[in-house]
């Protein structure tokens, strides 16, 4: 028996999520238990479940009772719904929390948790659901919840009360009721933020795994990330590698935006993930860690002023997800769909009830007082998403990045910067006898590397690509393509200073400037001297670089990364493979996979990639993982506790 914990904040249904993930566990042939700390701390105060009002139980014993009252009460429900989810000694045992509590009538957070109880309970991994803020917030500020927008409008603008407002004033009515909408949001922001850190600091104390995970997720990703290292100790699981899917994401939507259709690379994108995870690579079962999950970062902005109104939200996956679609409220029809939903329920949040009787604009007003209330909310969302997608990043073992050239043919400063996460991580996570191997996986576009060579808009970039030509084409005039002898020695032949400073001063043509390094490289006579049998013609060389250039320019863009980049070529694919020596013991390498464009070859390199990330490698094999006989281990200390 084995003793997981769920955690999130209300709002996202996670008791929902744990039947699906105890659903998915019984299809596999587990037994599991489910405990719900609220449920059993409500319990505990038979008075507030049964109340009559329409405030919800837990909102209402929160703010009823004082907080040393809830904290003295919490061990003894968390005990309970441990017992809970272990009767009957499943062989997986889940217990429902929420660590961090909001008392919306002293607008405070606290945390009710007793480290002490959670230690006993010997808990083997803890996994921190999280869901957008608008979706959070659309759940509890319906009424009766802790955001309760009708309640919250009429506590801030009593009817009646000391502040006078025009009832025929929509614009200020409406202004003071988005401030309140916004200010909720924002609580919802920390809240979340809280809860991540709590559950953390939570595992760090009790020694056992923590991950975070966005609800719009498969229901397995779920399954797997909830039992971590151990779900290598059940048969039917396997061991889960976690790679965390980095994309361009700006520049899709802003494609979504002018077309008003996604482009082909979102579906492109989804088919290579859905390969990646399709089947378990050996033993392993590569586990995608989707950023899109969570998809916050778009309120309309018109170039000038921000709008109160979402952009289309990035495309659902279609396979069954943990996430649970919100009821409609009573007063309007039920939603037939995602997207209805969005449109009828979720858009609705920035019109909210502008008066104690409930009125509504129909139409969300913007002026630069409203775009400014807007712009601290997107600056929030902007901070946090940076910071969450960070801690994805480090909490997996595999970084898989799709065509991060896309669009612009060059690393987006999201991308390089979650690329320098994972290394500064896996440099440390390398020195940890029996750490998980962390390895990278690059699949590239010919559209994108094609790209790389489009015109450029502006002077400057001009002069650095013609700078970069020249460059690369000194380099590949070097290389083994020109044709040298068989039977007299190979030296390296390479483009002196003065070769490279006269084409420079060409002015500005490509190809007039390598024309001057190859004179001068190759001039009469030159075959008797460095052993080359025939120089090779300009066209040949021409033609030689014009491949060879554009190897070169992307093989650079990932020397950007790392320096320890070599490169082949083969073919009409280039692979990167970089990293350790291979002369080191034990050593694991990335692999960049090559210039896939076609379906058959997006399948052909995510199955490469899934056998990539499916070898296992430890750092050192002489020791085991950190996760090996945990659940014994964890047995022991539970039994000891209940004794």
């Amino acid at each position: 028996m084995a003793l997981y914990l769920l955690t999130g904040t209300p709002g996202q249904s996670k008791g929902r999520s744990a039947q699906k993930i105890a659903s998915f566990l019984r299809r596999r042939g587990l037994s599991v238990g489910i405990g719900d700390v609220e449920e059993e701390l409500l319990a505990l105060f038979p008075r507030d479940r049964k109340s009559e009002s329409n405030q919800d139980p837990l909102v209402g014993l929160i703010g009823q009772h004082s907080k040393l009252e809830i904290k003295d009460k919490w061990p003894q429900a968390y005990a309970n719904a441990v017992a809970k989810a272990e009767n009957h000694k499943p062989e997986v045992a889940i217990v429902v929390a929420c660590l961090e509590y909001y008392r919306n009538g002293t607008y405070e957070y606290y945390s009710p948790v007793d480290c002490g109880s959670v230690m006993q309970s010997s808990p083997l991994s803890a996994l921190t659901l999280i869901d957008d803020v608008y979706e959070m917030y659309f759940r509890l500020s319906q009424r009766g919840q802790v955001f309760d927008i009708q309640a919250l409008q009429q506590r801030s603008f009593p009817p009646g009360g000391s502040s006078s407002r025009d009832p025929r004033d929509l614009r200020r009515l409406y202004k003071d009721a988005l401030g309140l909408v916004i200010g909720s949001l924002l609580r919802v922001l920390v809240w979340r933020e809280k809860e991540i850190a709590c559950a953390a600091n939570l595992s760090r104390t009790v020694n056992c795994q923590h991950s975070v995970l966005a609800a719009k997720h498969p229901v397995e990703t779920g399954a797997r990330l909830l039992l971590g290292a151990t779900s290598s100790e059940f048969p039917k699981l396997g061991e889960t590698y976690a790679v965390y899917v980095s994309h361009p994401i700006s520049r899709p939507r802003r494609d979504r935006l002018r077309t008003e259709d996604w482009p082909p690379f979102v579906q492109h994108l989804d088919s290579v993930v859905a390969s990646l995870s399709l089947e378990p690579e050996g033993k392993r079962h590569i586990t995608p860690i989707m950023p899109t999950a969570i998809d916050e970062y778009r309120i309309l902005d018109d170039g000038t002023h921000l709008h109160p109104c979402l952009t289309p939200r990035w495309p659902l996956p279609e396979s069954p997800l943990l996430y649970t679609q919100p009821k409609a409220p009573r007063d309007i029809p039920p939603f037939k769909s995602y997207e209805d939903y969005e449109r009828r329920g979720l858009y609705s949040i920035f019109d909210p009830p502008i008066d104690s009787s409930g009125r509504r604009v129909g139409l969300p007003l913007s002026d630069p007082e409203v775009s400014g209330l807007l712009r601290a909310l997107k600056e929030s969302i902007r901070l946090q998403m940076a910071g969450r997608d960070h801690l994805l990043v480090a909490q997996c073992p595999g970084l898989f990045l799709y065509r991060p050239l896309y669009g612009e043919f060059g690393f987006s400063s999201g991308v390089s910067s979650e690329l320098n996460t994972f290394y500064q991580v896996r440099e440390y996570a390398g020195s940890i006898p029996g750490s998980v191997d962390r390895k990278v996986a690059f699949i590239h576009d010919n559209q994108d590397a094609a790209g790389l060579f489009a015109p450029r808009r502006n002077e400057k970039s001009q002069k650095d690509e013609y700078l970069v030509y020249v460059t690369y084409a000194a380099s590949a005039l070097g290389t083994k393509n020109i044709k040298q002898s068989q039977t007299k020695p190979k030296p390296s032949i390479t483009p002196g200073y003065a070769a490279v400073a006269a084409a420079l001063q060409t002015g500005g043509d490509p190809e007039e400037a390598v024309k001057v390094i190859y004179d001068q490289m190759f001039p009469p006579g030159v075959e008797g001297s460095i052993g080359v049998e025939q120089p090779p013609s300009w066209e040949t060389t021409r033609d030689i670089l014009k491949d060879e250039i554009r190897k070169r320019k992307a093989a650079s863009l990932a020397c950007d990364i790392s320096e320890k980049i070599q490169y082949t070529f083969s073919g009409d694919k280039v692979d990167y493979v970089y990293g350790p020596p291979p002369t080191e013991v034990n050593t694991y390498v990335d692999v960049v996979l090559g210039l896939d464009a076609t379906p058959e070859r997006r399948s052909n390199a995510a199955v490469r990639a899934r056998s990539f990330f499916g070898t296992v490698n430890r750092t050192d094999n002489k020791h085991n993982p950190p996760s090996q006989n945990r659940r014994s281990r964890g047995k022991r200390r539970s039994s000891s506790a209940r004794h």
